[in-house]
């Protein structure tokens, strides 16, 4: 199943509608209806909820947003993932030791963590990219150019389609494009 790491319940529900973009272009099902995800359709995702509508800074009800993610990645390593996917990052100011060794757990086990450069159309060091462990993945537009927001440089990896990308979306939520 899952687990909202902000709330500390199993309500998953998506009130930004990135996760469950992100995780339709993974794995959405081949059933003739809608998108077709990227992989085999036996592919699970386990939903781990570490932001949402209400955060605005660093710090969410106490805690620190990475102290949240560290929960995340042990819970998914510990629940048998083999690939986690985090479509988000953080400077280094909040870059703690809780969430090096939840890195650490993931890279110990084998478990394959790809991390987003970041949007800041810049070449700027961002974490979870910065972390050897980590693939970091860049967004190059239908050209095949980088697009005009996807940070750049050494720590980037890789780059994949990023921009305008047909996925699923969680009802109630509206896309910003359509």
């Amino acid at each position: 199943n899952g687990w909202n790491f902000i709330n500390n319940t199993n309500d998953l529900k998506d009130d930004i509608g990135h996760g469950t973009h992100v995780a339709g272009l993974i794995a959405a099902n081949h059933n003739k209806v809608g998108i077709a995800g990227l992989t085999h359709p036996q592919i699970k995702i386990m939903p781990l909820k570490v932001l949402d509508s209400g955060v605005t800074g660093f710090v969410v009800n106490g805690k620190l947003f990475t102290d949240l993610v560290a929960e995340a990645i042990t819970f998914a390593v510990k629940n048998g993932a083999k690939v986690i996917n985090l479509s988000m990052g953080w400077p280094k100011v909040i870059d703690t030791f809780k969430v090096r060794q939840a890195f650490r757990l993931a890279e110990q086990n084998n478990v394959l963590v790809i991390a987003a450069s970041g949007n800041n159309n810049k070449d700027l060091t961002t974490y979870p990219c910065a972390y050897d462990s980590v693939l970091c993945v860049g967004a190059v537009d239908n050209t095949g150019a980088l697009t005009d927001f996807s940070n750049y440089g050494s720590k980037v990896d890789m780059v994949a389609p990023g921009e305008f990308m047909v996925s699923t979306i969680p009802e109630g939520v509206e896309s910003r494009l359509l």
